[in-house]
């Protein structure tokens, strides 16, 4: 399968309701001060910015270098890291994962669900939302 091609300027503008509806998700997330999260599929980074509002180190995820990019330049306090929902990998654990509107574009729900596993604290929490 190839992976889509993703156009940041008409995501925020004719698809900005994707992450205008997913903010409420971030309610039921409850990020605090500190906490360690991750946004998986994070896109431009509208969501992502929210969390960190919280105080939380938030840390998006994407596979799109052309999302990414724009991700950056509207929030160049955050970190951004390209890499695949199924098959990722990070040295530290999230004491929570979240995602808007993106793993329903990955065919691989083992890896996703694996990667996820491996990346939450013990008592960790997840929180997810499929177009």
């Amino acid at each position: 399968m190839t992976a889509p091609s993703w156009d940041p300027q008409r995501y925020q503008g004719k698809h900005s309701y994707v992450w205008q509806l997913g903010a409420g998700l971030i309610e039921i997330l409850a990020p605090q001060a500190g906490e360690q999260i991750l946004d998986i599929g994070c896109g431009t980074g509208q969501l992502t910015a929210k969390i960190a509002e919280s105080g939380a180190i938030v840390t998006g995820l994407d596979s799109s270098e052309e999302m990414l990019r724009q991700a950056r330049e509207q929030n160049p306090e955050l970190t951004f890291v390209k890499g695949d929902a199924a098959n990722f990998r990070f040295d530290q654990s999230f004491d929570g994962v979240f995602t808007n509107a993106a793993l329903h574009w990955v065919p691989d729900a083992e890896g996703v669900s694996a990667c996820i596993g491996q990346a939450l604290k013990p008592g960790g929490r997840f929180v997810g939302e499929w177009g």
